[in-house]
Order: C-alpha cells, then structure tokens, then sequence
C-alpha cells in the first residue's frame, strides 16, 4: 500500500470490546503549555525585537523554563498547502490556502443584536475589509441560535465582502420588553389620573414591570446558555490552528447578573468564566466590542440617534425606580464582556462609533505578538493554573491570557446523550480539537465506502492496562444530504497501542446513495475531546478495478 501523509507509525490497532479494568491515565507526551503574548510600548506600539532570555515565566508563582520563544508578528507568508493524495482528507490547518497560523475570526452577533443595529454593524465590518492589510487570514461567523460559517478564513478581502453583502439580517427569535420604555409610560398614566386613584394603579402597574421582568430574565438567559454554547463551537473549530487565534465579537454582549424581584440574583458568572477558560485553553484570545457606539446623552448612541437596548435611560426618582435600577443591572453587558478579555488576554472596544477598532486592535497585536510554551510539572490536577510573564526590558508592557486549565482525564468515561452526538453531527462549525487524517475509497459498483481514520497519538490521553496502553474513544459516522442528517451510528472503540505514533480505525459500509457527505466523529471519552471531518462523497474515488 503506498504510504500516505501521516506522521510517525500507524502502531495501533482499534478494537471494539468491553472496556479494560480503569488504571490510572496519562497523556501520550508530556503536557506542553503554549500561549501566545503581546508586548507594547508605553504608546501601544508593538515592541518586535524581544528575546527570549528577556522573559520569566511563572505558573502559579513557580518558574517555568521556556521550551521555545518564537515571533509572530512578522509578515505571514502564505505557504503553498499541501497537497493530499486521491482519496486522503484531513482537518488540519496546513492543508488549506493562506498563511498557516495566526488567524481573526470576525463574529456577527445576530442573536443578541437587534435587527436594526445589525446594518450599522455590518456597514462597520465591510469598510474594515476594504483596508484590510494584506496578508491578513480572516474569517466571519454569523452568531444566531448556533454560529455558522459565512466565509472561512481567506486573505481575498472582496470575496468577505461579496459574502457579507449577501447574508441576510438575523431575526431575534424572543424580544426583550423595554422596561425604560414601559417606565415612562407608567408614569405618565400616573399623572393622568387622579391622586386618589394613584396608589392602586402604581401596585398593579408595578406588578405588570415585574412580570415583564421576569419574563426578560428568562429570555436573557436562554442567550447566554446558547451564545456560550456557540462561542465553544467556534472555539473547537479553531482549536488545531496555531499560533495567535484572535476571536473578534461584535455583540449587544450578553448579561452575566439578571436581578428580579420574583427570583432574586442569580450569576451566570461561573458559566462566563467557564467557557472563558476553555476558550483560553485552546488559545483564543477575545476582543469584544460593544455594538452601542458611543454615547451623547446617557442610554443614546451619537451615530444612530436611538437608544440602545440593553441601556437604561434616566432614572428618576419615581415609584418606579427601583425597577429600573435592576433592569439596568441585569441587561448591563459589559461585566460579562470584561471577564472574557480579561481571562483569554484580550480587549474590550465601547464608547466609540468606530466599531472596527476591535478588528483594528486585534490586527495591531498580532504585530506585537510572540508564541512561547513551557512543560508543566507534576501530574494534572484539572484546576485554572495562573500564569505571570514578566519582561526585563524597561517601558513594556505584556499582555496575555490569565492562566490555563490543567485537564485530567475523566474518572469515569460517561456517555454523550443524545443531543451531544447531534450537535456535533448538526453543528455547521468543525471541530479540530482532535486531529484527524481519513483514507476513504468506495468500491466499484456496489457503494461499499472504505474508511482509514488517524490520529495523532499526542491529542489523546492513554491508560495502563497490564503492559498495554489504551485509548478509550467514540466514534460517529454520519451521512447527510443538503437538506439534513441522513442517519448517524456511534461505536466505542479502544485503542491500544505506542503513544509516540498514531491510532487508527477501518470501516466499511454501503453508503445511502442519496448522501452528499459524510461526517467522521472521534471522541476521547477521558478528556471529552472530539474532532470533526468533513468528506464530500464525490471526492472520494472508486478503488481501481482488480
């Protein structure tokens, strides 16, 4: 058989069996820690000649000796990709067109924007693109109930926007009611009416507030499960690329405090800086910008005139203040959106009608932007690690993500219930958290497909069983048309093998004949890890006739 593009031995074998006695587990190498910083100078300008023997690196107080030191903020050459054989698919970064490392991702937020702020932000992104530096690898994804691709990662800046002209406007599935609005009407009605009446109509208009309050609560709070849910997504779909993945988000933001009389506080702060750490684990770093502009008068952008939504006017000193005071607190999006730069190292634009600053600042740090790594000691305790870099030199400044998740392997290997396998199955975004490398052939005549899949021994997490080392995995094949999922069948697989190589696993089957693509899952059921690959049933070819 002609030997096809991996790396390393195909020293393992799949087999599909009852699951070895849990021992303790491990990762195939040792837990190499890689992150990217920015340095600046007291001006913002990017510093570019820093050293190596510059910087100290400490992990939760302890230093750390550098594994490597490496500049990115020059000129990204865009390598020719490399070609695969007939019939040989992978999801890594290398094979596509364009420069193969440091990245914007542009992410338009439809589903916590309302529909006519939308065109401003749009005509912002468009103007951006025009003067775009060359060079320059960027993608824009459309937030909506789920994120979805409307152009992948191009330098062809008239290609993003032809693109853009052409998507449509989302449409906000449920409206927030305006409390601000419903304050003032509420009080003229108060004045309208005699003073002997006031005190009964101010209980149930006050009640009426509360009700529309609880009911904003809950609607803010099916955004943000699904804006989280989404910008993971994202996350698992830039995780492989290497170097410094800026996410660029232009949002009406979402809330992390909802304050209502009928339920009190509840925080989804845990939820924000959750998604926030493994967003920064998988070195993303986030530049949020608030969609409001900037401000004239309090609660009113200066370039559209209107009010912004999530901005509470005056607050007078009425019957109704206090209601208004927490509908300020629980709609406020900037909270949410400090969290998120500070914990992955990144930027917050507001107070400014120039939205493009969120692009331009991610484009100026990546000029400052340098990729170091070091080996983490002892074994992983599954807790945020807090990185601090210092730099000798005088008059920097370093920015970088807060720290890193040092991931255990799970005690137990649970199941993905079923919603789980179809958003990984549904979900329009890949995932590269896991490497994959496919073989695929179909024979002559009867539709059987054949499937070779690998995986990098390094992206996995092994256990010792015996004198043995085994990887316990999940596998999904799906076959889908345009209109939808076909059918999707899930085996646990183990693998056993030399983690200094790759594992790999056969299938065949008779495609439905109505399928456009297949879909190849690989879950690691230890670390719940997963990869996605994508493969277009007529670029698979027919295996040549005996």
């Amino acid at each position: 058989m002609t030997r096809w593009w991996l790396v390393g031995a195909f020293a393992a074998v799949f087999a599909c069996s009852a699951q070895p006695q849990e021992q303790p587990t491990f990762r195939a190498t040792t837990n190499l820690v890689d992150f990217t910083i920015v340095a600046l100078d007291g001006n913002g300008n990017p510093i570019t000649d820093l050293k190596q023997d510059e910087i100290t690196v400490t992990d939760s107080g302890k230093s750390r000796d550098l594994a490597f030191f490496r500049f990115e903020g020059g000129a990204q050459k865009a390598a020719v990709p490399k070609t695969l054989p007939a019939g040989g698919f992978t999801n890594r970064s290398e094979y596509a067109p364009g420069p193969t490392r440091n990245i914007a991702a542009i992410v338009l937020d439809t589903l916590n924007t309302p529909a006519q702020d939308q065109m401003w932000v749009r005509a912002q992104v468009m103007r951006y693109l025009r003067v775009l530096a060359p060079e320059t690898r960027v993608a824009v994804y459309s937030l909506g109930e789920q994120m979805a691709i409307l152009h992948d990662f191009t330098e062809d800046t008239g290609s993003l926007r032809e693109r853009l002209a052409r998507s449509g406007l989302g449409s906000q599935a449920q409206v927030t009611a305006d409390i601000d609005q419903m304050v003032r009407d509420a009080e003229a009605l108060l004045e309208a009416i005699p003073p002997s009446k006031r005190a009964l109509t101010t209980e149930a208009l006050t009640a009426n507030l509360e009700t529309e309050m609880l009911y904003n609560a809950r609607v803010r709070e099916r955004r943000v499960m699904s804006t989280l849910a989404s910008l993971e997504a994202l996350g698992n779909h830039l995780a492989g690329i290497p170097g410094r993945k800026s996410m660029v988000w232009i949002s009406g933001g979402i809330s992390i405090l909802s304050i209502t009389s009928a339920v009190g506080i509840k925080s989804y702060e845990p939820l924000v800086r959750g998604t926030s750490e493994r967003l920064a684990n998988q070195g993303i770093t986030m530049y949020l910008v608030d969609k409001r502009g900037l401000y004239g008068r309090p609660g009113t952008s200066a370039e559209t005139g209107r009010a912004p939504t999530s901005e509470i006017g005056r607050l007078g000193g009425g019957p109704f203040q206090r209601q208004q005071e927490l509908a300020r607190k629980s709609s406020d999006p900037l909270p949410a959106m400090m969290l998120m730069a500070e914990v992955t190292g990144g930027r917050v634009v507001m107070n400014t009608n120039d939205l493009s600053q969120g692009m331009k600042a991610a484009v100026a740090d990546l000029r400052g932007s340098y990729s170091l790594g070091f080996y983490a000691l002892g074994e992983p305790d599954g807790k945020w690690h807090k990185l601090n870099v210092r730099v000798k030199r005088r008059g920097v400044k370093l920015v970088h993500r807060q720290g890193y998740v040092s991931e255990t392997p799970a005690a137990q290997s649970p199941d993905w219930p079923a919603e789980q396998w179809n958003a990984a199955m549904y979900n329009p975004l890949g995932s590269t958290a896991l490497h994959l490398d496919a073989r695929c052939e179909r024979a002559p005549g009867d539709g059987t497909l054949s499937v070779s899949l690998s995986i990098p021994a390094e992206d996995l997490h092994f256990r010792k069983v015996g004198d043995q080392l085994v990887a316990d995995l999940d596998i999904g094949i799906g076959e889908k048309t345009a209109a939808g999922v076909l059918g999707l069948w899930q085996e646990k697989a183990t693998a056993i093998g030399d983690p200094a190589g790759s594992v790999r696993y056969r299938k065949s089957w008779k495609v439905n004949p109505a399928a456009s693509t297949i879909r190849l899952i690989v879950r690691d059921r230890l670390t719940g890890r997963f990869g996605t690959l994508e493969v277009a049933v007529r670029n698979i070819p027919a295996q040549p006739a005996n």
